[in-house]
């Protein structure tokens, strides 16, 4: 089985060694290295055939500058970003850097797990609190508007759940994981205050973003 290699790049040496552990655990994935100096981790990108960092570009030696330089100068490798819970323009900056990833050290093993394999499949993982701290964003933006806010991502969700798709297909047709696109669908409801997919239909009708065939 081919596994999926991984770098971490943290200036925690206890959470890198906890982190290494949890993926070694996983058949398909290998960490080569832990690194905590921005110029070894360079190095170990442009020696070794890593496929996958994460990164916690807020600890000593990183910051969103060298995560920007990272994403531009090796584009081949994809980043999750996995820091303690930031101020929310940190993490906007980040993710307008390349990365294609997003976790907090507080998310469980299964999310970091699942956050791996979608991310190397090409899609993008954001966490739960990840999205709840970038929908706060939105709402600041938008709060002296009476109407509801909502994305474009989440009214392409809209019209696919209307057209009845399953949250995996459309994952697969969105190059999202399934996880973020559950994440997006209890924001739409949130959102809507909506039950149920049926609600979700109804509305899509009532907006045109779909037609009554």
């Amino acid at each position: 089985m081919k596994k999926i290699r991984v770098l971490i790049a943290d200036g925690s040496y206890v959470f890198s060694e906890g982190l290494k552990n949890i993926l070694n655990a996983e058949k398909n994935i290998e960490v080569l290295a832990c690194i905590s100096e921005f110029n070894k981790l360079e190095n170990l990108l442009s020696e070794t055939e890593a496929e996958l960092l994460m990164i916690d570009y807020s600890s000593r030696f990183f910051d969103e500058n060298k995560l920007s330089e990272v994403c531009l100068k090796f584009p081949n490798i994809k980043v999750i970003a996995i820091t303690s819970e930031l101020p929310r323009i940190r993490i906007v900056t980040a993710i307008r850097s390349g990365i294609t990833g997003y976790l907090l050290k507080d998310c469980c093993k299964e999310e970091i797990i699942e956050a791996v394999n979608e991310t190397i499949n090409g899609k993008q993982f954001f966490c739960g609190n990840v999205f709840g701290i970038l929908q706060e964003t939105e709402e600041e933006k938008t709060d002296k508007c009476e109407g509801v806010a909502l994305s474009k991502r989440e009214i392409e969700i809209i019209q696919l759940i209307a057209e009845g798709l399953t949250n995996r297909e459309i994952a697969d047709r969105l190059f999202l994981s399934s996880h973020t696109v559950n994440t997006h669908r209890k924001n739409i409801m949130h959102k809507l205050r909506l039950k149920n997919t049926a609600g979700i239909v109804i509305y899509a009708l009532k907006e045109n973003l779909i037609h009554a065939d």
